[in-house]
Parts: structure tokens; sequence; C-alpha cells
């Protein structure tokens, strides 16, 4: 049976793959190698990342939901000198009717963090 956004439970489907089921998931199969290879248990560890550099955490928002998310603000303010970013695009990461070939508020955006060279 297909997992549709609503019809399920992300630690159902968790459980799922831990016992060797592959899930599908908006007509795309999910087995435990994928799984597992893509999978972070935790986003913000504890203690913080140690990591110094420059950080861009980058928040994706579909149009009318550019409501900063509470869980990436502290992603990035995990990092010494972490930054949050915040684009607009249209709903790439689904399926939507018309060709998305690239996400350009998401490219200007993270090349315009890139090329300032500071925090």
């Amino acid at each position: 049976m297909p997992y549709t956004a609503g019809s399920w439970r992300r630690e159902s489907l968790r459980e799922r793959i831990a016992r060797g089921e592959s899930v599908n998931l908006d007509g795309y199969e999910l087995a435990a190698p994928l799984f597992n290879s893509c999978a972070i248990r935790e986003l913000l560890p504890n203690p913080p990342h140690a990591f110094p550099g420059r950080t861009l955490v980058m928040q994706i928002s579909a149009p009318g939901t550019e409501r900063t998310r509470a869980d990436l603000a502290e992603l990035a303010s995990g990092y010494a000198r972490g930054t949050l970013g915040n684009c607009t695009e249209d709903a790439f990461w689904k399926e939507i009717r018309p060709f998305y070939g690239r996400a350009e508020n998401l490219q200007r955006e993270t090349l315009a963090w890139l090329e300032s060279g500071h925090d």
C-alpha cells in the first residue's frame, strides 16, 4: 500500500524498515539500505556541532508558508558560525505539474551566502 501525506506515522514506517520491509512513499520504494545511507538520527546532537566554519541551513518554503521553522533555527544556532536562510520555491520536492528544472531562488540565496565570505 503506498503511503501518502497524512496516511502514515514516521515511527511506524521506521519500524517496518527496521523489520526489513520496504515502504512505498508516493510511488517511491524505500528500503533499509537507502534509508540507512541517508537517515540522520539527530540533526542537532548534544553537545552542539563542533565544526568551526561557516554553515548555512537553508529553509525552503512553499509560497505562503514562509514562517521560520523553530527546529531549523535551532539547528543553525548549534553551529559556531551558523546562518539560517529562507527562500521561497514552488514545491519542487513533490510531484508538481509544471517542470521545475532549477530552484532559482534557492540557487541565488545559496550563492549569495557563499560569495559573502563572512557571517
